[in-house]
């Protein structure tokens, strides 16, 4: 709107915006006195072909996880994007859900809106999702992951990758005493354990 000169009728003023963007007014009245008023603009859909996006950061590809999973990246579409879904697909094929991000809860995306800027995509600044997706309720194994960039107007792009899921074997170590120990009376017994799920109690036996 830069250097546009907008209708008034001595008491309000119209304009009709065609893009998404920053405008800044400017208002001066008879005596020259000027004032201004910034505001931002993005509900607009454009009048574009661009082609839906969907772009998964993190994990990357091959990746081995466990427990807890961070999936990043960001997504966009003409219309702008109603949600994000994730998912792992086993090797029979079966879906497995791992979360889904709403358009109110995506993040501001700066280098996506720069590169994207001209393209006519909605919503832009808000088209970054990450969401923790907990992998211990998957069985061992490769797995397919999924993410669905789904717009407003209904259209689903998806992004894959391959991870593969594998859960560290629990541990459990004695530090004291030493292995072939000769002892007598009270004796302390020290070590460590772990496990993927966190640990319950340690139980000590001595078996004859």
């Amino acid at each position: 709107a830069t250097g546009e000169t907008v209708s008034a009728d001595g008491h309000t003023a119209s304009y009709t915006f065609s893009k998404n963007g920053s405008f800044t007014f400017m208002a001066t009245d008879a005596a020259g006195n000027t004032t201004s008023k910034a505001v931002t603009i993005s509900n607009i859909i454009q009048n574009s072909n661009a082609q839906p996006l969907t772009d998964i950061d993190s994990p990357s590809n091959g990746a081995t996880v466990n427990g807890t999973m961070n999936v990043s990246g960001w997504a966009l579409n003409v219309s702008g994007i109603n949600r994000v879904d994730v998912y792992a697909w086993d090797s029979n094929g079966k879906p497995h859900s791992l979360g889904s991000m709403a358009s109110k809860d995506l993040t501001d995306r700066g280098d996506v809106a720069k590169a994207f800027a001209n393209d006519g995509y909605g919503n832009i600044n808000n088209s970054g999702y990450s969401l923790s997706a907990d992998t211990t309720k998957l069985a061992d194994g490769t797995y397919t992951l999924a993410v669905a960039g789904i717009g407003n107007n209904g259209v689903v792009q998806w992004a894959t990758e391959t991870i593969k899921v594998t859960t560290p074997q629990p541990l459990t170590d004695i530090d004291s005493p030493a292995n072939g120990s000769t002892v007598s009376g009270t004796i302390h017994v020290a070590g460590w354990a772990l496990n993927v799920s966190g640990i319950n109690r340690v139980d000590v036996y001595a078996w004859d």
